[in-house]
């Protein structure tokens, strides 16, 4: 997961990051996302 105001969403899906967060504030919720996307890709 990848994050902040030096990168964009687009750049973290260029590098495969799982997740990205623009802020400290939304971290949580696509930390909740990237989860539950590893859950699925594991069953």
């Amino acid at each position: 997961m990848v994050g902040g105001a030096p990168l964009s969403r687009e750049i973290a899906e260029e590098y495969g990051a799982d997740g990205y967060a623009d802020s400290a504030i939304t971290v949580i919720e696509e930390t909740k996302k990237a989860v539950k996307k590893s859950k699925t890709r594991s069953l």
